[in-house]
């Protein structure tokens, strides 16, 4: 064999190595571009998917703690939580009572007795002139956030009256 002859050979055979290198080298390239553009679209719904997530979390704290959720949302959360818990416990708080019944007070109200225990209790008292007064009272505290009272007992006495309301939480 002559050394053209070899040398031509070698080249051939270095020719073909080289273009079965390349062709691998491109196929890596188009499976590593397949899996990027894959995980591309994979990360580009997660991220829609925790937008969404965001979104109807952020919705729920605002229905809690209103529109100024703060930095820490969770935090006060939690805050406003052991708040109710401690309330729960504790039960009925007598002053937030007394300001239930005050703040929808008319002139012809009289409270002789609030007996509070645990979650629930009575107020004891009259309402001058009518019952159609004290029907108009009772609507007003109706509205009530916090407690709910109910009309247990009601007698008409000498211009007046007189009513026991059972009180517990809303």
């Amino acid at each position: 064999m002559s050394s053209t002859a070899a040398g031509r050979k070698k080249q051939a055979w270095q020719a073909a190595v080289s273009r079965r290198f390349m062709r691998n080298v491109a196929w890596l390239f188009i499976v590593g571009g397949l899996m990027v553009g894959g995980q591309s679209v994979r990360l580009w719904h997660l991220l829609g998917q925790s937008d969404r997530i965001n979104d109807a979390l952020r919705d729920q704290y605002v229905s809690v703690l209103g529109e100024d959720i703060g930095t820490e949302p969770f935090g006060r959360l939690q805050f406003e939580a052991g708040k109710l818990q401690v309330e729960r416990k504790i039960g009925l708080d007598p002053l937030r009572v007394m300001a239930a019944l005050s703040r929808n007070d008319t002139i012809g109200l009289r409270i002789y007795d609030i007996t509070l225990s645990g979650l629930s209790g009575y107020v004891r008292g009259e309402m001058a002139p009518d019952r159609s007064a004290l029907n108009s009272f009772l609507e007003r505290l109706s509205e009530d956030d916090a407690y709910a009272f109910t009309l247990t007992d009601s007698v008409q006495a000498e211009g007046a009256v007189r009513f026991t309301l059972e009180v517990g939480r809303r």
